[in-house]
């Protein structure tokens, strides 16, 4: 987690909040077995909500898109290359690819498959699948508004016939 002035304005005023809120329990309890059980169950709900505000803010700060997506098939791999822009505020470190390949030519099932009187077992049929996905991770900083290439090979099904490809990006 890259830790901007926003992500330290949090963590103080978290901090800040649970300070005031100890306060008033030292203030309204005087009995120290529930000071101790609401002390602690204020401890643990500041982190956590200290956290989710973190992990926010890194969902606004970090906005990452796919630019100039370009892909080809070679003899047994489709080839995808392009660039991962970062339009946050914050530089990236890591991104996360996620590439999809799906079949276009799936032939409709007839209901064949379920005849069981010709006595063969459903579990011995071999299915091909008509989607397969990959996960690649791209290394290196992008700073903001700047845009950083790749280039990634995906294996090509010998049974496609004609191939689609679906893209799902996460940077940190």
């Amino acid at each position: 987690m890259y830790l901007s002035s926003f992500h330290i304005f949090t963590i103080f005023a978290g901090f800040v909040i649970y300070i005031f809120a100890q306060y008033l329990l030292y203030y309204f309890f005087k009995e120290k077995i529930k000071l101790y059980t609401f002390s602690f169950t204020l401890f643990v709900f500041m982190m956590i909500l200290t956290y989710s505000v973190l992990l926010t803010l890194d969902g606004v700060l970090k906005k990452s898109e796919l630019r100039n997506v370009d892909d080809y098939k070679s003899q047994n791999n489709v080839i995808i290359q392009g660039q991962i822009y970062n339009n946050g505020k914050v530089p990236l470190k890591i991104c996360n690819l996620n590439v999809r390949i799906m079949n276009l030519n799936v032939k409709k099932v007839d209901g064949s498959i379920f005849d069981t009187s010709k006595h063969t077992s459903i579990f011995k049929l071999k299915k091909l699948q008509n989607s397969y996905s990959y996960d690649f991770e791209i290394d290196g900083i992008i700073s903001e508004n700047t845009a950083k290439t790749f280039r990634v090979n995906v294996p090509y099904p010998k049974h496609f016939t004609d191939y689609k490809l679906r893209y799902n990006l996460s940077c940190k």
